[in-house]
């Protein structure tokens, strides 16, 4: 299944398609096609139809499933993956939120960090860092 950006990629340049036109035809951004050939990110389960469509091939070869196994299985391990890497960002920003809390309530109680503007600009700062991570998190759902 690590081999998913692979074979876009390769399909795609086998058909004499540009990102563009293939994300014409799988209804998605060229910058969509991009990530996805880059490995940055997963194709949504919604789209892996169309994606095999417009590549000419099953969804099983596009995910990169053993020939010996059920397209069924090979689509649940893709969802678990999927599912691995949705989390990890929202942890990532559920951190993020905690530690921004962590610093606005520390000088409050007299612990440590004195200056009052570098608290509030650390705490923006993680704060729309975690807010943008959630809602990448939440979209890429």
């Amino acid at each position: 299944m690590d081999n998913i950006k692979d074979t876009i990629c390769e399909k795609r340049k086998e058909l004499g398609i540009t990102q563009e036109q293939l994300a014409e035809m799988v209804g998605v951004s060229a910058r969509t096609i991009s990530r996805w050939e880059q490995g940055k990110n997963l194709p949504d389960l919604y789209y892996l139809r169309p994606l095999s469509g417009a590549l000419q091939t099953d969804i099983q070869k596009l995910i990169g499933g053993k020939e010996t196994g059920s397209p069924e299985d090979n689509i649940i391990q893709y969802a678990v993956k999927k599912r691995g890497t949705f989390m990890r960002k929202m942890m990532l920003g559920l951190f993020l939120l905690i530690s921004a809390l962590i610093i606005i309530i520390l000088p409050v109680y007299g612990f440590g960090i004195s200056s009052a503007e570098i608290t509030l600009l650390i705490f923006i700062l993680l704060l729309v860092l975690a807010v943008s991570i959630f809602a990448v998190g939440y979209f890429e759902k």
